[in-house]
């Protein structure tokens, strides 16, 4: 099972509740994984696998520190700027927001400054093959070394085998960050590349309706605006950003059992 921690509650409680029957009725083995796997989700999955659990981590990996982040006050919107400052400056940039409309509207403000000669904007409310024809686009213009300036929403976080040079993005649970942040200089064979995290749009509220895990990772991540955090140290930002959060106590998780 891959990518553990993306599941909403609601699946979350199938994914535990399937894992224990096949265990206990069929004596089946699994391999979890995720960047980012806060305690309190361990404890869940431990307990669903009967306790018979080894947690094996790239301690390699652990010690990279691949991006500088920053924070901004204000929406990605107050900020448009900085952005079109920076299309002088990379040739690879990332844009991410929350919404679908977000991002059409991005993409249409962008598309006046005459400088971009290769914007491209991607979302889940394209066509499947638009899609697929969308991201032939942009996988072309990183086998050309073509620059780009990719204005995207969630779409991003579980695709794209590209390398970024920056990334402008709204603010989202730290888990889903961290996806999107793994778009940035992936190989971490860059010398300088920087993440940008404004603040949440109104909106943001309703897609991820967790208005306590927003505003924990702003606050995280605030903190530490300006540095160069480990992966390490990612994963115990996660910690703090669930700290006070019991994924069995929401609603849909309920729901989730009840539907088992």
């Amino acid at each position: 099972i891959d990518e553990i921690h993306l599941f909403d509650p609601y699946t979350l409680a199938l994914i535990i509740n399937t894992i224990k029957y096949l265990r206990e009725e069929f004596n089946a083995h699994f391999y979890i994984m995720s960047a980012t796997m806060p305690e309190k989700l361990q404890a869940l999955l431990k307990d669903a696998l009967g306790g018979d659990v080894q947690l094996v981590k790239d301690n390699e990996l652990l010690q990279n520190n691949r991006n500088t982040f920053e924070t901004r006050k204000g929406t990605i919107q107050d900020n448009l700027d900085e952005i079109q400052r920076t299309l002088k400056k990379h040739e690879k940039i990332l844009i991410v927001v929350n919404t679908v409309d977000q991002a059409i509207d991005l993409y249409k403000k962008l598309g006046a400054e005459a400088s971009i000669e290769n914007l491209i904007c991607y979302h889940s409310r394209f066509t499947q093959i638009d899609r697929i024809n969308i991201e032939k686009s942009i996988h072309k213009a990183e086998e050309d070394h073509d620059p780009i300036v990719l204005v995207a929403t969630q779409v991003v976080e579980v695709s794209l085998d590209i390398d970024f040079d920056i990334m402008f993005t709204e603010n989202a649970p730290i888990d889903a960050l961290i996806q999107r942040a793994g778009r940035v200089n992936r190989k971490g064979e860059k010398p300088y590349t920087k993440i940008v995290v404004h603040q949440h749009s109104e909106v943001s509220e309703h897609v991820y309706q967790e208005m306590d895990i927003l505003e924990n990772t702003f606050q995280v991540l605030d903190a530490i605006s300006g540095a160069r955090p480990t992966e390490e140290e990612f994963l115990k930002m996660v910690d703090q950003v669930y700290k006070d959060i019991d994924v069995t106590q929401k609603l849909s998780f309920e729901d989730g059992l009840k539907a088992y």
